[in-house]
């Protein structure tokens, strides 16, 4: 489970799908796959459980917020060792969360929402990069970049004579998104494509 950050409770007896992977060792995707079978099977809208957690990066990644009752039902699947392991979390949950003054209680629940408002400030920022980023570079009909090209084409194509046409002809090469490359990488004009290669962006 070292892929995943440590998710602290948000003052409830909920548990995530991340706690329940790493109580029972499980990878994440598999319990997530596993909460989805179940709130299909009981006819559930899985929006009602969805969540978010920070991974080791920082990022926001979704996951599930169980309550008691439909963890123990997701947990009924799992081996004795297993679900032992998950019981007691609940339990110390459980156990934690009872205030002992009105106070207390406001406090743990104004915790929560507050967090709950954080990682959806999060994911709406996440999901604006990503839109950016489609925009960029996979919706672009002007521009493409090198391996947007070669994964159409399914053939090289040497990024040396696309820039040089690009310097000498004054057309733009706007930086895109690639995971490889901290800077990101050059998109080539349509009319580049056209002139060098014969091939169309569009």
């Amino acid at each position: 489970m070292n892929q995943l950050a440590t998710v602290k409770s948000s003052g409830t007896s909920n548990l995530t799908s991340v706690e329940i992977a790493e109580l029972t060792g499980k990878r994440h995707s598999n319990v997530m796959r596993d909460i989805g079978n179940m709130l299909d099977q009981l006819k559930i809208e899985s929006a009602e459980f969805c969540s978010a957690y920070l991974d080791i990066k920082g990022e926001s990644r979704p996951c599930y917020s169980l309550p008691p009752r439909e963890v123990k039902i997701l947990i009924t699947g799992y081996d004795v060792v297993r679900r032992a392991k998950v019981i007691d979390r609940l339990e110390q949950l459980e156990s934690n969360f009872r205030p002992k003054d009105l106070p207390a209680a406001l406090r743990a629940y104004a915790d929560e929402l507050e967090q709950k408002e954080r990682l959806q400030l999060q994911l709406k920022q996440s999901e604006i990069r990503t839109t950016a980023l489609e925009i960029t570079l996979d919706r672009a009909e002007h521009h493409a970049s090198v391996k947007k090209m070669e994964a159409r084409y399914k053939r090289r194509f040497p990024w040396q004579p696309l820039k040089d046409y690009s310097i000498t002809h004054n057309y733009d090469m706007p930086k895109v998104f690639d995971q490889n490359y901290e800077r990101g990488v050059n998109a080539y004009h349509y009319d580049v494509w056209m002139d060098v290669y014969g091939v169309s962006t569009k």
